[in-house]
């Protein structure tokens, strides 16, 4: 049996899924789903989002952490659409 990653935990998946599909929703088709990922941190901002033997990180500093990979990323020539 092959192991599994689940990327986005169960009570998040139907927390944005529930978000994207109620009326009251407002509805912005340029959004991304990194956008609408980044609208809903502040909302969970606190809660483990990577759990390991070492510790743990919240979604915050996961998406603090992310964006500083992204700028060092850039610094170093890497671009969208280079592979």
């Amino acid at each position: 049996m092959g192991a599994s990653l689940k990327l986005v935990p169960s009570f998040l998946y139907y927390s944005l899924f529930r978000l994207m599909n109620t009326k009251d929703t407002l509805y912005v088709p340029e959004m991304t789903l990194i956008d609408l990922l980044r609208r809903n941190v502040a909302a969970v901002a606190q809660l483990k989002a990577v759990v390991s033997q070492e510790g743990y990180l919240t979604y915050q500093s996961l998406e603090d952490r992310s964006n500083q990979l992204a700028h060092l990323l850039l610094e170093t020539g890497v671009s969208p659409g280079i592979t």
